[in-house]
């Protein structure tokens, strides 16, 4: 691993504490956390320092919540520079239409998106809950996107 420690933006379209969007962010600074910096970054914040960004998104009228579209198109040209990963939350098929919409602005402002899959995660119940096989994919996904960061910046 590199002596530089990555710093890592998480940015929430949900930043309610007990939201799900929050459940897994925090899981995700758990993991991440080991290897990187986190930062918790409001949407209505420019983006900063940051070596990669992870946006957990939950979706609101069927598409991505307006806080992070705002965030999306205020940080476009920032977010060309560095990996981008998005997560989604919620719903029955893990809020996969914030995420396509977000994935496909970012595409089109020439990001580089860390994964082929996106992590979607279903709700179940008004907490984050992920079964063993939802926990593995998750644990790889984080890995996958750390070593894409890395890669980002020694290619």
């Amino acid at each position: 691993s590199s002596c530089h420690n990555m710093k890592i933006a998480f940015v929430l379209g949900d930043d309610d504490p007990r939201s799900p969007v929050a459940g897994l962010a925090d899981l995700a600074k758990e993991i991440v956390g080991k290897d990187a910096e986190v930062s918790f970054l409001s949407p209505a914040s420019p983006l900063a320092e940051a070596d990669g960004v992870w946006l957990f998104t939950n979706e609101e009228d069927g598409g991505c919540p307006p806080g992070l579209r705002a965030f999306l198109e205020a940080n476009a040209e920032a977010l060309a520079r560095i990996p981008v990963t998005v997560s989604g939350v919620g719903g029955k098929d893990g809020a996969m239409n914030a995420v396509t919409e977000i994935s496909e602005f970012l595409s089109a402002h020439g990001c580089a998106l860390a994964e082929k899959e996106p992590f979607l995660l279903p709700q179940r119940a008004q907490r984050l809950s992920l079964d063993a096989e939802e926990r593995m994919d998750f644990f790889w996904h984080v890995d996958e996107f750390l070593t894409f960061v890395e890669r980002f910046f020694n290619a």
